[in-house]
């Protein structure tokens, strides 16, 4: 038990380190560049989460949750696959982005879109390579190896933010650069840290990523949709309907509102390793415990987080962006409370996941993302960035009610449910 509460301590701690570096370099492009640079970051920051939802629904979380079932001696061969995927999903994506900045007709979006398109086919895969990283040391909860990772990517990406705003260089596109160069001096630390816990075996790729698929395409597919239906949606309809310097203010809010990150961002990183290797060795009954205490407590967490915000909107608006940004005290507390009701689904999203039932938070993504396309564009062609906060509580409404309906539904007789290696798919009998 003292063994769990310190891994999840630290995890918090490492999401913190992640998620405050993250909103230092929004407070810096955002004070010094202005809503049109933030926008312009904002946009490519999007493209780089979806990018790695793809990583983590086709790499990462299948190897968290399989990691668990395979013998500890071939674990490292299962790494290797791994990482010969992100390999493979890196270099699709550097060709992918390249090529869209490039066709990217004139006059489309922002008017400096296509070439941070083309920046950023560089900066992808270092990022994921950081990325992969830090969630393989989770996933195996070496969490001081991660926590090490972040604080050092986080000093060299802020020293690099730092000189670059000193000497007048700093833009939306270069600070992607300074994220690109610190990511990729950590994951190549990580790499040399780690290399003989990582074994490629070129013949176990197929295999491998069989395995992966039959659990990764439902979590990928999920995860689309997921993006869809969130801020990232958002920001492009923003961009188009009401104009750059509106997804600028979204932006903006949206960086005070991932204040929570931590402790979201950070709980869901721990719980998909946790959920599973309950649901693995003790049985399902065990497991839905551990989802029903996560989701009661992120809620209560994040309404006090939400009320919180309610009533120090006007001051922390003025402290972090100055008189620019004004006037949008409103917005940040609707927008708080969208990603508040998206986090509560956060546990039975991840129940459902180590059930292997996947699928059903496809299903709850797809719902919630049509109520948000009904109602999107209405709502911001009347009230912009607000409307858009709208549009995100009546989608994330729909999307957390149906995982939670299903996830109960699935597991109302969990007392009667197998124990141990009789959920899902066992690989406890692999070897290399």
């Amino acid at each position: 038990m003292m063994q769990s509460l310190r891994s999840g301590s630290l995890v918090l701690l490492d999401q913190a380190i992640v998620s405050g570096t993250s909103f230092a370099t929004t407070i810096i492009v955002a004070r010094m560049s202005g809503p049109e640079e933030l926008a312009v970051y904002a946009l490519a920051m999007t493209l780089l989460v979806l990018i790695g939802g793809v990583h983590e629904a086709l790499v990462s979380q299948p190897y968290t949750v399989y990691a668990h079932r395979i013998h500890a001696v071939a674990r490292p061969t299962y790494l290797g696959s791994a990482f010969a995927s992100l390999v493979g999903l890196a270099l699709a994506a550097a060709l992918g982005l390249s090529a869209a900045g490039m066709l990217l007709p004139e006059g489309v979006g922002p008017a400096r879109l296509g070439p941070m398109l083309v920046g950023l086919a560089g900066v992808a895969p270092c990022w994921l390579l950081r990325e992969f990283a830090r969630r393989t040391a989770i996933a195996h909860l070496a969490v001081g190896t991660g926590l090490l990772l972040d604080a050092s990517v986080a000093l060299a990406q802020l020293g690099s933010l730092a000189w670059l705003a000193t000497t007048g260089r700093l833009s939306g596109l270069t600070a992607l650069f300074a994220i690109a160069a610190a990511s990729a001096a950590g994951g190549i630390g990580w790499l040399v840290a780690w290399r003989h816990r990582l074994r490629v075996r070129p013949s176990h790729f197929g295999r491998h990523s069989r395995r992966n698929w039959r659990l990764g395409r439902w979590i990928l597919a999920s995860r689309v949709m997921s993006h869809l239906n969130s801020d990232v949606t958002m920001m492009w309809l923003l961009v188009f309907l009401a104009g750059p310097a509106a997804a600028g203010v979204f932006a903006a809010c949206l960086t005070v509102v991932f204040l929570s990150n931590p402790i979201v961002i950070g709980v869901g990183l721990f719980l998909t390793p946790r959920i599973a290797g309950t649901a693995a060795s003790k049985g399902l009954a065990e497991a839905c415990g551990v989802v029903w205490q996560s989701t009661v407590g992120l809620g209560i967490v994040l309404a006090l987080f939400v009320g919180a915000l309610a009533l120090l909107a006007h001051p922390v608006m003025r402290l972090m962006y100055g008189s620019q940004f004004a006037g949008h005290e409103a917005s940040l507390v609707v927008l708080a409370a969208a990603i508040a009701i998206s986090a509560v689904g956060l546990g039975t999203a991840n129940g459902l996941l180590a059930i292997e039932r996947a699928d059903l938070n496809l299903l709850a993504s797809v719902c919630g993302f049509v109520v948000l396309l009904a109602t999107a564009p209405a709502l911001i062609n009347r009230w912009s960035v607000l409307g858009a906060g709208l549009a995100l509580i009546a989608g994330n409404t729909v999307d957390t009610a149906t995982r939670l309906l299903m996830f109960w539904r699935l597991t109302r007789t969990a007392a009667g449910a197998p124990r141990a290696g009789q959920i899902g798919t066992s690989y406890r009998e692999e070897l290399p």
